[in-house]
């Protein structure tokens, strides 16, 4: 596998062509990311590819379960980032998408506050806002550089390298908070689900449509 030192040499040689074919911004993008790899910036590398991680969920989900899901409508009437991020085609299972590299990953999320808003609750902290038990049906979690970190991070990139972690809206129910999800997953049920993603989707959506029938 290529170097990042020797991926950014490569951008940089094929500049011209690359802004040609794909535009100035898709060249921009490919070296900062390099840059964040060569610097170890999980953080910040998170950010670049939290929307891709959406579609990239997508197209595993439907090339490595029999489920067929797409992204959520935009124009479905939710906002300010609550709820679910893919739906299942006959819209039986909702899952909410994350991408996340350490182990025992947070679920909380950015949401604006309003005083007196629906987030205005004691459960939600500092902008950071804990999802309610009934915003989806699962957490499907990528984890870039292994479930247990056992790769490094210049395996960032390849994304069919990938591990998953999806994981029951319900398992996560806080005892103490029984509207809301837990701040952070407990090691017990991480470990509980770990290698285990096509299961909990196939099973947690044959749940959702036995019902609904």
């Amino acid at each position: 596998m290529a170097s990042s030192t020797d991926k950014i040499q490569d951008l940089e040689d094929k500049k011209e062509e690359i802004i040609n074919l794909l535009g100035i911004d898709v060249y921009y993008l490919a070296i900062a990311k390099e840059i964040l790899i060569l610097e170890e910036s999980v953080m910040e590398l998170g950010k670049i590819y939290a929307t891709p991680n959406e579609f990239i969920q997508a197209d595993w989900i439907n090339e490595n379960t029999t489920l067929d899901v797409k992204k959520r409508d935009s124009d479905d009437g939710s906002n300010n980032g609550s709820g679910y991020d893919l739906i299942t085609t006959d819209a039986v299972l909702t899952i909410q998408s994350k991408l996340r590299s350490r182990v025992g990953a947070y679920l909380t999320n950015t949401r604006r506050m309003n005083k007196g808003g629906k987030n205005d609750t004691a459960a939600n902290k500092a902008g950071q806002a804990r999802y309610r038990i009934d915003e989806a049906d699962v957490f499907l979690i990528s984890k870039p550089i292994g479930l247990f970190e056992e790769t490094g991070i210049e395996h960032y990139t390849n994304t069919n390298s990938w591990e998953y972690l999806a994981i029951p809206f319900l398992e996560l129910q806080d005892p103490n908070e029984p509207e809301y999800l837990y701040e952070r997953i407990p090691m017990a049920i991480y470990r509980k689900y770990a290698g285990r993603a096509v299961e909990v989707l196939e099973s947690e959506y044959q749940k959702k449509k036995s019902i609904n029938e």
